[in-house]
C-alpha cells in the first residue's frame, strides 16, 4: 500500500478516534490576555552568602533508592509539569540556562610557576587538582589516566564546549600543560579521598602521582576548568530548592532546563552524572548564585560501562549500534531526569539540534587530540549520535512547535506550526500527520477536525469559529486549539500541544499561551 493511501486511512482513523474520545479538561485554566512572555528570569538579585552544601554518596544512595520512591508512593504523587516556563511553553534565560552565551573571552590559566595547590584527589577514576595561579585565577584540573592518553582531558573540553553551545552553564575549559616544579602546596592544602573524605595532602604523594602520568619531557596534559570568582557552595540538589537562596524558586526536579538535559547527557554518554557533578557558585562581587554542570572528564566513552557490554572502546563507544537513546539512563538515578515528560524531551531534542555540525567540529578541535584519525572518529560519532537520538525521540513524541497565527485574507486566519523532525530533515513530510480540533471553553464545545502533513502545517481557523464571533457580536472569544500527532501507520505520538487563542475584536486573533501535556 502506498503512503498516500495510508495517510487517507490514518486521517479516517483519527476522525473516529477524536470524535469518540472525550478531550481532557483544561489543566491550567485561561492565560492572561494582556500578559507577555517572560524572556529573562530575574534571578540575579543580590542575596546573602548561602551555606555550603555537603554531599555524601551513601545518604544520597539511600535517599534515591529507598526513601524517595516510598515517599512518592505513599503520597500518591505523580510527576508535576515543568515550572520554569513562560506562557508560550519556552524556557527563559536564567542562571540555569542561557541559549546565547557571550561576554568577555575566558581568562586562561597562567601555567608558569608558581601554581598553588589548594586541594587534590589522587586516587580512583576521577583524579583532580584545584590550583590557583599567580593572577589569583582558580582552576579545576582534570588528568588523563595511564594507558588512555588524551581521552579524559579531551572529553572534558569537548563536552563543555558542546553543552555551552546548547545553552547550559558549564565552566570554561581548555587544554593546558603543567610541570611538577611549577606546583607548590598552599597552606592547609587538603587531599580528597573516596566519597569526598578529607585528609592532608603531602608533597611526596603529589610528586608520585604526577610522575606516573607525565610525558617524557616532564609535562602533564590537563583540562583546566576555570572557577568563577566567588565562593563554591557545593552541588545543587536533585529535588527542592536551596532554602537560603531566595532566587531559587522552582523545585529542581520540576525544571525543564534540568529534565531536558537528559537528552544531552545521553548524547555525551554522561553515564556518571549525579548530584555531585554539579556546582553552585556565589559570584562576587555580583552577589548571586550561578549553577554549573561539571565533571565532564568522564563523558564521551571515558566513563565506566557494565562488564557485559560489547561496545567499542574509547570514543568508538559513541557509535555503538546497540545504543538505545530513549532507554539511556545514568548509572545513578537522577530525580530530574526521571521526571522528564514528553514536552521536556522535545525541548531537549531542540537544544541538541541547536548544536550544529560546525560547532561539533570546533569543539573536537578544542580537545587538541594529537591523532587526526581519533579527532575525525570523535566528530563523526558525535554527529551520527546526535541524529540518532533526535530521530528516536521525534519518532515517539509530538514535534509540533513554532506556533503562529497569520491573517491570510481579510477576516480569515490560519494557525501555523512546524514539525520538528521534518524541519530537521530527520523524516519526510508524509511520515507524520498533525490533527487539530478547537475547544471553546465558555460554550463547552469542541469543533471540527483538520489534519495536515509536511514540514509546516497550516490550519484554517474560520471553520472552527461560531458565526457570532465572525460578526463581532460575542464577547466570549477564547479558544484552545489542540494539536496531536500520528505517524503514517496511524500510531498516536505522545503529547498534546494546546494553543490558547484570544480572538480580539479589533486586532484579530493572537496566541496568549501554549501548554504541553
Amino acid at each position: 500500500m502506498n503512503r498516500t493511501l495510508i495517510r487517507g486511512a490514518v486521517a479516517a482513523a483519527l476522525l473516529g478516534a477524536l470524535l469518540a474520545t472525550p478531550f481532557p479538561a483544561l489543566a491550567s485554566g485561561r492565560f492572561d490576555l494582556q500578559g507577555q512572555p517572560v524572556a529573562v528570569v530575574n534571578d540575579t538579585t543580590r542575596i546573602d552568602v548561602p551555606a555550603i552544601r555537603a554531599w555524601s554518596r551513601y545518604p544520597a544512595y539511600i535517599d534515591d533508592q529507598f526513601l524517595q520512591p516510598v515517599d512518592q508512593v505513599l503520597a500518591l504523587r505523580g510527576v508535576d509539569r515543568a515550572q520554569d516556563l513562560n506562557c508560550l511553553d519556552q524556557v527563559p534565560v536564567s542562571t540555569w540556562f542561557n541559549p546565547v552565551p557571550g561576554g568577555a573571552p575566558p581568562v586562561r590559566l597562567e601555567a608558569a610557576a608558581p601554581l598553588e595547590v589548594l586541594d587534590a584527589r589522587l586516587d580512583g577514576p576521577d583524579p583532580f587538582l584545584v590550583v590557583r595561579d599567580k593572577q589569583g585565577q582558580r582552576c579545576w584540573l582534570d588528568f588523563d589516566m595511564p594507558g588512555a592518553p588524551e581521552r579524559r582531558t579531551a572529553a572534558a573540553v569537548v563536552s563543555a564546549r558542546l553543552l555551552r553551545a546548547a545553552g547550559f552553564p558549564v565552566l570554561d575549559c581548555d587544554i593546558e600543560s603543567i610541570t611538577y616544579p611549577a606546583l607548590m602546596l598552599a597552606p592547609g592544602a587538603g587531599r580528597t579521598g573516596e566519597y569526598w573524605s578529607q585528609g592532608e595532602l603531602r608533597t611526596a604523594d603529589l610528586e608520585r602521582f604526577l610522575a606516573g602520568i607525565a610525558a617524557a619531557d616532564g609535562t602533564v596534559r590537563v583540562a583546566a576548568s576555570r572557577l568563577p570568582t566567588g565562593i563554591a557552595l557545593g552541588s545543587f540538589g536533585e529535588r527542592g530548592v536551596r532554602s537560603d537562596d531566595p532566587n531559587d524558586r522552582v523545585p529542581h526536579q520540576n525544571r525543564r532546563s534540568l529534565r531536558g538535559l537528559a537528552v544531552l547527557a545521553a548524547w555525551l554518554d554522561y553515564s556518571t552524572f549525579r548530584e555531585d557533578r554539579t556546582l553552585d557558585v556565589y559570584l562576587q562581587p555580583q552577589g548571586y548564585v550561578r549553577h554549573f554542570i561539571r565533571g565532564l572528564a568522564r563523558t564521551l566513552g571515558a566513563g565506566p560501562r557494565e562488564p557485559q557490554e560489547k561496545a567499542p572502546e574509547g570514543f568508538g563507544l559513541l557509535a555503538d549500534p546497540g545504543f538505545d537513546p530513549r532507554a539511556w539512563a545514568p548509572l545513578d538515578p537522577c530525580a530530574f531526569f526521571q521526571a522528564m515528560q514528553w514536552g521536556d524531551a522535545l525541548w531537549g531534542v531542540q537544544r541538541l539540534l541547536a548544536v550544529s555540525p560546525a560547532e561539533i567540529q570546533a569543539a573536537v578541535k578544542a580537545g587538541r587530540l594529537s591523532d587526526p584519525e581519533q579527532a575525525e572518529l570523535l566528530a563523526g560519532a558525535l554527529i551520527e549520535r546526535r541524529e540518532r537520538i533526535a530521530r528516536a525521540w521525534l519518532e515517539a513524541i509530538n514535534g509540533a512547535d513554532g506556533f503562529v497565527v497569520r491573517e491570510v485574507a481579510r477576516g480569515r486566519w490560519t494557525l501555523e506550526c512546524e514539525e520538528t523532525g521534518v524541519c530537521a530533515g530527520l523524516r519526510q513530510g508524509e511520515d507524520v500527520t498533525l490533527a487539530m480540533t478547537m475547544t471553546l471553553p465558555d460554550a463547552g464545545e469542541t469543533w471540527g477536525l483538520q489534519t495536515r502533513g509536511g514540514a509546516a502545517a497550516r490550519f484554517d481557523l474560520v471553520p472552527f469559529l461560531p458565526p457570532a464571533w465572525l460578526h463581532r457580536l460575542d464577547a466570549r472569544r477564547y479558544a484552545i486549539a489542540e494539536v496531536r500527532a500520528w505517524n503514517y501507520r496511524g500510531h498516536a505520538l505522545a503529547g498534546t500541544a494546546r494553543v490558547h487563542i484570544y480572538f480580539d475584536r479589533d486586532s484579530g486573533p493572537r496566541i496568549v499561551g501554549i501548554e504541553r501535556d
